[in-house]
């Protein structure tokens, strides 16, 4: 089965992604600095906790603030987005192009219950969304990704 997607890239949708993907990088942050501001804690050093606290809010809005800046600088972002999947083959299509792809031309698939994410590299990815899906059954297209495609887990 051909399943149809169509729809508009947010800019919370893109943040969202650009979030996810660096979540490994902000784990390490958050706990490094938590670490750090403990022994600060213990050893009295109370600046050093403020500075590597206010450091975790510095990264998380400058993570943002790119994720921003990228969605408004690239304008095919903002058209529709129309894309079609099977067990076989990808297809995105736009007002300038349309690529298609196989499943063994595609980084991995990460299942979310409201997206689809299909890297095509470790920092491009296409977005199938729930709320984007023309017909057909969401749990069905999940287990036809799963048998076809380069599933990674997620978390």
């Amino acid at each position: 089965m051909k399943y149809e997607f169509e729809g508009y890239l947010t800019q919370k949708d893109n943040e969202l992604l650009a979030l996810r993907s660096m979540f490994k990088v902000r784990l390490g942050i958050w706990i490094a600095c938590a670490l750090l501001a403990i022994l600060s804690l213990l050893t009295q050093m109370y600046l050093y906790t403020i500075v590597l606290v206010a450091y975790i809010f510095i990264i998380e809005f400058i993570l943002r603030l790119r994720a921003k800046r990228a969605y408004q600088s690239n304008r095919l972002m903002e058209k529709e987005q129309k894309y079609s999947i099977s067990s076989e083959e990808f297809t995105a299509q736009n007002d300038n192009s349309q690529t298609s792809l196989k499943p063994d031309e595609i980084y991995q698939v990460k299942i979310y219950p409201e997206v689809i994410y299909l890297f095509i590299s470790r920092q491009q990815s296409m977005i199938l969304m729930k709320s984007w899906m023309k017909d057909g059954s969401w749990e069905e297209l999940n287990q036809m990704i799963k048998d076809n495609w380069p599933v990674k887990k997620s978390k």
